[in-house]
């Protein structure tokens, strides 16, 4: 399970940027149905459509995967248990890792959103 995070946040500010130079106006877009849908979500309605799709897809993609890394780390790690806290670390984790991403990209001359979640 361990990866080359230097490599992998490389490829995310390159990812970043290659994204912004290459869609612009759709960058524009996905940033307006995030906002339409952070307003659903505030009024207490359950966004629909292709975006909140792949969100609760890829959201349960990577449970799956959290649940699978702890069921390794606690056969290797008999005195030890991963727990819901843990798996909420590591979200904010690879959160911290995207954010870093982010600003690094920036650096290069990316231009994109606030990531901030409204």
């Amino acid at each position: 399970m361990k990866a080359n995070y230097a490599l992998a946040s490389i490829y995310v500010a390159q990812t970043l940027l290659r994204i912004k130079n290459k869609n612009k106006d759709r960058l524009t877009y996905g940033m307006n149905q995030r906002k339409a849908m952070a307003a659903q979500l505030a009024a207490g309605i359950t966004p629909t459509g292709p975006r909140a799709v792949f969100l609760d897809d890829v959201s349960s993609d990577i449970i799956h995967l959290m649940a699978a890394a702890a069921e390794d780390y606690n056969e290797e790690n008999p005195m030890d248990v991963i727990s819901a806290n843990d798996m909420l670390d590591a979200i904010a984790t690879c959160r911290a890792k995207l954010l870093a991403g982010i600003k690094r990209s920036h650096a290069e001359g990316v231009e994109d959103e606030d990531p901030t979640p409204q």
